[in-house]
């Protein structure tokens, strides 16, 4: 037990939802997605590693949820383009 944070490691119940501990990793930039600004394996590894280390919740960060929202030189996901499903996919099932 931490004395300085003695909960940390203790579950905590958030309306519904049980999370396992007080770690909750911090959204991250990217700046090594795909030629589409997808997902590639290395940014699943890397929040793989996080889900792994302990963290009670993995977040991908801000993502572009519609075309009109897109700049040519931002470093983000675009969830809305159908291609982006199946980093999404793979990315769901690492860190579960």
């Amino acid at each position: 037990m931490n004395p300085v944070f003695p909960s940390l490691f203790s579950p905590m119940k958030i309306k519904k939802t049980v999370y396992r501990n007080r770690i909750f990793a911090a959204p991250t930039a990217w700046k090594d997605l795909s030629d589409h600004d997808h997902l590639t394996v290395k940014n699943i590894d890397y929040l793989k590693r996080k889900a792994q280390g302990g963290a009670a919740t993995v977040t991908l960060g801000d993502v572009i949820v519609h075309p009109t929202g897109a700049v040519d030189w931002s470093y983000k996901v675009k969830a809305y383009d159908i291609r982006s499903e199946a980093s999404m996919y793979d990315l769901a099932g690492a860190i579960q």
